[in-house]
Formats: C-alpha cells, structure tokens, sequence
C-alpha cells in the first residue's frame, strides 16, 4: 500500500461529522471501511495495525483512513476524537492508512470543531461550507508534509529566488542569471542547488510552469494565442507554438478544440 498523496483527493460529499467520547478500551477489526475518514484526537490514543504497520491517532497525530481500507482498531488510552467520514475520488492506486505527525495541534483542532458545527447545526450552505473547511484541513495536513522539505537547508538557499521566479515567471527576459542574483549566490552554484531541490534545471522548471498556465488559459473561453504566448513570457508565438508542441503533442490550436 502506498502513501496517501493529498493532493490527489477530491472531496464528493461529507457523510458525517462527529465528537465521539471513547470511554471504554476495546478492539475490532474492519475488514473493508465503506468511506474515506479522518481522525483528530482531542486526547487519548487509538492504534490502527494495517498491513503489519501501526498507525497512531493521538493528539499529535492525525490519521487519514482511505475507502477500502482494513484494519484493527484499539483505543489504548480513553479520549475523545473528531471523526469526519466522506466520499471522495482519488487519483492514486491502493491508498494506504496514513498518520501525520502535527506540531501546531491546535490548528486542526480548531478546524475540526469548525466542522462539526457546521455539520451539527446545518445553516444555510453548510454543506459548502463543509467541504471547503475539509479541503482546508486536509490542505494544511499537506503543508505540515512538506515543512520539513521546504525547511530543509538547500530550499533555504535558493528560496529568495523561487519567490522571485514566481513573481515573474511571465517575464519573457527572466533568467537563471537573475534569480541567481536574488538569491545572492553564483550561477553556477543556483543551478546545482535548484536542480537538487527541485530535480530539474531552473529553466526546465520555469517552462514546465509557463506550458501548464498556458494548458489553463487555453482550456479557458477562447483567448487569441498570440495574447496568452505573452502571458505566459513568450515574445515570439512562433517559439510558443513550437514549445508547446513539443510538450504536449498538440499545437495551442489543436490543444484549445480539445476542450
């Protein structure tokens, strides 16, 4: 079973928001969970054992359960969690069951009784609002992922220029020269440090970025092609068309009737 990629989930439907008080120690085993589900824990600790691994749900860590999934449940200390079950597609194969160490607790914990009272009391949207506060939590699940990678040493290094480049990817002149000086470092030194973060050359990634925002505009209501080559920091269509080509297999035209 693999790791649950987040960003790969895409909300359908809440089933159910609970605060469930666990006052007995117990186990049972689930052989095939009908929903996806999440599990904040205010206090206490359960353990599910899936695929001989053990995953703990207590107030540092927050599980993630996918649809399908078996396993055993223990509640080792009493507590009280929130338990939030919904429907979702996922673009993934074979999810497995994830737990997430969290620093800032407090946070998800927060969101989470955001959650249930929306779904408790049921105004106006809730529904809505529910999803989009899930989408929110599972979002900051994701951020807490990758804080170690983007805290890492080598991002910090580069980090000043990656805002930079993301300020100016449309500028048709943006160099690894320039983000380089941002940074303060050689541009030798930029490229090594770039492609080791990122595993690919400053200007590849610059491209690959511009070629995706071109994908959006021209999945969008018709744009001349000339105005979105601009956009996205091409000054010659001719260029445009032939990188996009080259990419996607499509000429922006033939891209653009797709839709």
């Amino acid at each position: 079973m693999e790791k649950i990629d987040l960003p790969s989930i895409k909300i359908k439907k809440i089933r159910a928001v609970n605060r469930l008080n666990i006052s007995t120690q117990h186990s049972y085993y689930r052989k095939h969970r009908c929903c996806w589900a999440i599990s904040v824990k205010l206090v206490g600790k359960t353990t599910y054992t899936s695929d001989g691994k053990v995953h703990i749900s207590d107030p540092d860590h927050i599980v993630l359960l996918p649809k399908g999934a078996a396993y055993k449940l223990s509640y080792e200390e009493l507590g009280e969690c929130f338990m939030v079950e919904f429907e979702a597609d996922y673009e993934g194969e074979n999810p497995g069951i994830t737990s997430y160490a969290v620093s800032r607790k407090h946070d998800f914990v927060n969101k989470a009784i955001n959650l249930e009272r929306l779904w408790t009391f049921k105004k106006p949207a809730y529904e809505l609002f529910c999803i989009s506060g899930l989408y929110d939590l599972i979002a900051k699940l994701h951020e807490t992922e990758l804080s170690g990678y983007y805290s890492s040493g080598k991002y910090k290094v580069i980090e000043p220029a990656i805002k930079y480049l993301e300020e100016n990817y449309a500028d048709p002149d943006l160099s690894s020269e320039d983000m380089a000086r941002v940074a303060g470092i050689s541009c030798v030194y930029f490229r090594k440090i770039f492609s080791i973060v990122f595993g690919q050359s400053p200007m590849r990634y610059l491209q690959s970025v511009r070629m995706e925002k071109a994908k959006d505009m021209l999945s969008g209501d018709y744009t001349p092609i000339t105005d979105i080559a601009e956009s996205v920091g091409f000054k010659s269509i001719y260029y445009f068309s032939k990188t996009f080509k080259k990419i996607t297999g499509y000429t922006p035209t033939e891209y653009a009737r797709r839709k």
